[in-house]
């Protein structure tokens, strides 16, 4: 359930190191979804505040500012239904992030210098089909970097492609299904300041390691999906 915060000025307080304000109906809410006093002094542009000086009008105006620029009005505490929904709004965002990544493409070393390739769903198709002529055995094949025509690449020039292709989308895969892992176990509001791209735990940046390095070998892009599950 959401509040809107209240066109005249309310009164926050600071109490064990949470912000909450007092509406005057004198419910009290906590403030911007979890939003904490250790939060307000990372705030982009503001210095760090002092709670035992700052003015209430102060304060008053840091809060909204926040509430603003995220687009986020005060909540209620959550509750677990509510914390699970959050949770999965926001591994809805870092999937899209994934996907986004992967169909950026790579960057290739080729024989022609170094290429760009997107990897959007028709890119991935194509490369499909560059990865059975491979496989019939065509001395060169036809494809195409990112912004160029069309053009024969050599076997070694295509197995280099695939390769760093399959190790793309693999790594965006493994990455995205080991921060869903840390999304899940990271309690609210923790697990909404968790972003794509950033480093992994250590435990589960072990297992990433391990799992890139089992799956490293000849490029099967037959088995690669765009989407990584949920």
């Amino acid at each position: 359930m959401k509040a809107e915060l209240n066109t005249q000025k309310p009164e926050f307080t600071v109490q064990d190191g949470a912000i909450r304000l007092s509406a005057l109906s004198g419910k009290e809410y906590q403030a911007a979804e979890g939003l904490t006093a250790e939060m307000l002094t990372y705030l982009p542009g503001e210095e760090v505040l002092d709670f035992d000086t700052c003015s209430p009008e102060h304060l008053a105006m840091v809060i909204e500012k926040w509430c603003m620029e995220r687009n986020r009005p005060s909540v209620e505490p959550v509750d677990p239904l509510h914390e699970e929904f959050l949770r999965d709004e926001r591994l809805a965002e870092l999937q899209k992030s994934c996907q986004d990544a992967i169909y950026e493409g790579v960057e290739v070393a080729t024989s022609e210098g170094m290429k760009k390739f997107s990897l959007t769903l028709a890119d991935q198709i194509n490369l499909i089909g560059l990865q059975n002529l491979l496989d019939k055995g065509c001395a060169a094949m036809p494809y195409h970097a990112d912004g160029e025509s069309m053009r024969l690449w050599s076997r070694d020039d295509v197995e280099t492609i695939l390769h760093e292709v399959d190790h793309h989308i693999m790594y965006h895969h493994v990455y995205y299904s080991l921060l869903r892992e840390w999304i899940c176990r990271t309690s609210y509001p923790d697990f909404t300041t968790i972003n794509y791209g950033d480093a992994l735990p250590d435990d589960l940046a072990r297992s990433m390691t391990v799992l890139l390095e089992s799956t490293a070998g000849e490029p099967d892009l037959h088995k690669c999906t765009t989407m990584p599950s949920r």
